[in-house]
């Protein structure tokens, strides 16, 4: 997602950024979305298809969507135990009641218990411990647990670590309720082949859905052909689509030949690029060079799928040479860090927003690359070259 400006988010876009709305945490913000989101509720509906709860308590927007992307999953997660464990943690504070407080030793044999089958379950082994105290902290962030006594952190210093925690209620409204029997799946790609199985039966919906989700969670929504059934509902219906984003996004479309994305025009919700950071700022840069030399079919050849191929080297080489252009304006933290470092993190940035796709000794430059491109004013440009 892409903007420009600073404004104050109406309650659709609220919603898209926070994980719920807590009524104990913020009662203005809760009140307010409370109000206003009626006005929403049709294109929440029709258009993306996702279930809003809202009761006495909170008020959340069941995000779910079309495509299971790198980059859609929890920030502070490192590894997939982590993920195991969160399930473990769910089902647990599932069978106890608001306000019930539990201790992380009675937890500890529950996730134990639960995951027997899943993966060997060690508590001596530090990684394993860290992994648990991740996923506490992070349902403390969340608001699903309270601590009533101790310090989660030491667990992953000293194994026999007591806390006493406190369970809001909360945790019941985390994981997403399907409409379908999920209990004999085995992998994510299940949930979605069961949705295009549902795809046959209601083909309009589901994409019409598919297309508004993957326009509002991904920063763009790119097809190989011209055939593509999204590709084609996003060109033949991008009056309405341009028309449905600004009205209840504030936003806009923008289409090119092989891609369509949502484009802020002011402050909008979840990451953003760019943003007000070093690496963006970086990216830019990079964008605009790409974007020159893509005007020269000698330097970058573009092809059918608006897409640009170049070697791996190659990009690596664009990016050491941006450095070597303007590190003289840029913070401590790139300017002193290694080349491979440099490369890894502005590489990082650049999937994570399905800029680049990395296809073994190649790079894959897609549309979203050159959509937002920067450079510095003139006046500091000059002082690149004293």
């Amino acid at each position: 997602m892409l903007c420009t400006d600073i404004c104050i988010m109406n309650s659709l876009l609220t919603l898209m950024e926070k994980q719920w709305i807590l009524r104990d945490l913020d009662r203005q913000l809760y009140y307010q979305v409370k109000y206003e989101i009626n006005t929403y509720q049709k294109f929440i509906q029709n258009h993306l298809g996702w279930r809003l709860i809202h009761n006495e308590n909170l008020i959340r927007l069941e995000k779910t969507p079309s495509h299971a992307l790198p980059f859609m999953g929890i920030g502070a997660f490192t590894d997939r135990r982590d993920y195991c464990i969160l399930c473990a943690v769910l089902m647990f504070l599932e069978d106890r009641e608001e306000g019930n407080q539990f201790l992380l030793s009675e937890l500890i044999r529950f996730v134990e218990t639960v995951l027997v089958n899943v993966m060997d379950v060690d508590w001596t082994v530090f990684s394993q411990r860290r992994s648990l105290v991740r996923v506490m902290q992070y349902a403390q962030q969340m608001h699903m647990i309270r601590i009533y006594e101790g310090d989660t952190e030491t667990f992953a210093r000293q194994q026999d670590t007591e806390v006493l925690y406190e369970n809001t209620g909360c945790s019941r409204y985390f994981a997403v309720q399907y409409p379908i029997d999920v209990t004999k799946f085995e992998k994510w790609q299940d949930f979605e082949g069961k949705m295009m199985e549902e795809l046959e039966d209601d083909r309009g919906n589901r994409r019409t859905n598919r297309v508004y989700r993957t326009l509002c969670l991904s920063p763009i929504l790119l097809w190989e052909d011209q055939n593509d059934p999204d590709g084609l509902y996003v060109k033949n219906q991008r009056k309405a689509i341009r028309f449905a984003l600004q009205k209840n996004m504030e936003a806009d479309l923008y289409l090119s030949r092989n891609g369509a994305s949502l484009v802020y025009t002011q402050d909008g919700a979840g990451d953003m690029h760019p943003h007000r950071s070093m690496i963006s700022d970086i990216v830019t840069l990079v964008s605009e060079r790409i974007s020159e030399s893509a005007l020269d079919a000698r330097k970058m050849k573009i092809d059918a799928n608006d897409c640009i191929t170049v070697r791996s080297e190659r990009f690596d080489s664009i990016l050491l040479d941006i450095r070597e252009r303007y590190e003289k304006l840029w913070g401590k933290e790139f300017r002193t860090m290694s080349h491979e470092k440099y490369i890894a993190c502005i590489r990082q940035y650049m999937k994570s927003w399905m800029m680049i796709i990395e296809d073994n000794d190649q790079v894959i430059i897609t549309p979203a690359c050159v959509m937002v491109t920067g450079r510095y004013p003139k006046d500091l440009e000059d002082r690149t070259d004293e």
